[in-house]
């Protein structure tokens, strides 16, 4: 049980860092005016889209899974 949760702490930075990432990929995409429009538009959107929603429920994931450990310990 401990490796577990010694597996979810040492994961959770890159977690973190995964979804700073592609939020900051999707803000550079709109200041280089790179819209929807057109079909590598919607391509870029949606592969970006996608893993910043993928990277905040993994993220959502280690935390509830971190909780729930330290609730029980506390």
């Amino acid at each position: 049980m401990n490796d577990r949760i010694e597996y979810h702490e040492q994961k959770l930075p890159m977690d973190v860092a995964k979804l700073i990432l592609s939020l900051s990929v999707l803000i550079a995409l709109y200041f280089m005016q790179i819209y929807p429009k057109s079909p590598f538009g919607v391509f870029v959107w949606c592969t970006t889209g996608v893993y910043a929603l993928l990277s905040l429920g993994c993220l959502v994931y280690r935390l509830s899974e971190l909780r729930g450990h330290y609730r029980q310990r506390g």
